[in-house]
C-alpha cells in the first residue's frame, strides 16, 4: 500500500513540472505567436490531404463555360410601302347638304379607294364601279340626261371620276378616254371634267410607271380628296 501511494505521489509532481515548462515557455512568447505555433501544431497533426488543382488550359476552359448562341435571325426583307405620287392631289368640294349625292360619293369612293393599278395596265372607272343599284347602296339623285337634269341611281359620282382625271393628269400618268358633260359641272374648273355612264362613256387612264400606282379616295367635312401612291420596295 505504502509503495503504490509512493507511486502516485512521484506522477504527480512529474505531471505538475511538465505543466510549469510549458506555461514557462508559452509565457515567453508574444500572444500572436503563440497563437500561430499553436494553429499550426494543430494543423501539422492532422490527418490532412493536399488540394490539387488541375492545369487550365484553353481547351478546358471552352469546355467548362457554357456556350450561349442565339437563334438565327431571318432575314428581313424591306416591307413594301407607298409613297405619293408627285402632283398627283387633287381635291374638289361636294354639298354635304345633298344627302343621296353625298352617300353616292361616299359608296363609289369605298369602291375604287386603295384600287391598285399594276405598271403598264389601263384603269377604267366603269369596270371598277359597274353598274349604280340599290343593292349596292346608290341613291337616286341629279344626273345630266341629253342636256337635261334628271333622277338617276348614283347621281353625281361623276364628280368623282372628274377627280380621277385630274389627279391622274397632275400625276403624269396617261389618259386613254375621257369625255366632257353635255353641260357645265360646278365642282371642277371648265374642262376639267370627266363624264361616265356605264355602259356608255368612260374615264380610263394607263400607269406609265414601271411600279405599281393605288388610287386614294377620301371624304371628310365636305372635301374630296383623290391622289396616287407608287409602290417602293
Amino acid at each position: 500500500m505504502r509503495w503504490i501511494i509512493f507511486a502516485c505521489l512521484l506522477l504527480f509532481v512529474g505531471c505538475a513540472g511538465a505543466v510549469g515548462t510549458l506555461m514557462d515557455e508559452a509565457s515567453a512568447l508574444p500572444v500572436g505567436e503563440m497563437i500561430v505555433k499553436q494553429t499550426v501544431g494543430a494543423f501539422e497533426n492532422r490527418d490532412v490531404q493536399p488540394i490539387t488543382t488541375p492545369a487550365v488550359t484553353p481547351e478546358s476552359f471552352q469546355r467548362s463555360v457554357p456556350v450561349v448562341t442565339s437563334a438565327p435571325v431571318p432575314a428581313i426583307s424591306a416591307a413594301a410601302r407607298w409613297v405619293l405620287v408627285d402632283g398627283s392631289r387633287f381635291e374638289s368640294k361636294y354639298d354635304e347638304a345633298a344627302v343621296n349625292r353625298t352617300v353616292n360619293l361616299q359608296v363609289a369612293s369605298k369602291v375604287v379607294d386603295a384600287a391598285v393599278i399594276e405598271a403598264g395596265a389601263v384603269f377604267s372607272f366603269n369596270e371598277m364601279i359597274g353598274l349604280c343599284t340599290e343593292e349596292k347602296g346608290y341613291k337616286p339623285a341629279k344626273i345630266f340626261l341629253k342636256g337635261e337634269k334628271v333622277e338617276g341611281l348614283g347621281g353625281g359620282i361623276c364628280q368623282l371620276s372628274s377627280a380621277i382625271f385630274n389627279t391622274a393628269e397632275l400625276g403624269g400618268m396617261e389618259i386613254v378616254e375621257r369625255h366632257a358633260h353635255s353641260m357645265p359641272v360646278h365642282y371642277v374648273p371648265e374642262g376639267r371634267d370627266a363624264a361616265t355612264a356605264y355602259g356608255g362613256v368612260d374615264l380610263k387612264f394607263k400607269n406609265v410607271l414601271n411600279a405599281p400606282v393605288r388610287l386614294r379616295a377620301e371624304m371628310k367635312d365636305g372635301v374630296l380628296l383623290v391622289y396616287l401612291e407608287k409602290k417602293m420596295l
